[in-house]
């Protein structure tokens, strides 16, 4: 059940009209409510969390914070909507690695598991370290 490219633009035309100013607010409000919801907290000496439990509970209010509060589409003043099934399945057609970028200036951006060994990528870091 993949969302084609031509049902996205009708939802960009279809879906909610809202001030750019006030879906901005939603983000805010949004992020607050979900980290009181899943009980997240920021641990500075851990910035990319290895913990089974809240690695769960990222993806699940990330996904929460994704269907609810949808995409912008600055050319409509519109909200772009996606059910969770939408979401999911789409998901599982993401490919395991990309490239960014071209000859030198090319970087791999592969998935990594949670308590894997391999450090993530910090964007705009030229040699990629921590």
């Amino acid at each position: 059940m993949t969302v084609s490219i031509l049902r996205v633009l009708e939802r960009s035309r279809t879906g909610e009209r809202v001030r750019e100013h006030d879906f901005d607010l939603s983000i805010f409000k949004g992020t607050e409510k979900l980290k009181k919801e899943f009980d997240i907290r920021y641990d500075s000496e851990s910035c990319v969390p290895s913990d089974d439990e809240l690695a769960d509970k990222l993806f699940e209010a990330g996904l929460k914070f994704f269907v609810d509060i949808g995409v912008y589409c600055i050319n409509t003043d519109r909200v772009i909507k996606f059910a969770e099934k939408e979401v999911k399945e789409a998901l599982k057609g993401t490919p395991s690695q990309i490239t960014l970028g071209e000859e030198k200036d090319s970087v791999v951006v592969s998935s990594f598991e949670v308590e894997g060994s391999k450090r993530p990528l910090w964007e705009g870091n030229s040699n990629n370290s921590l």
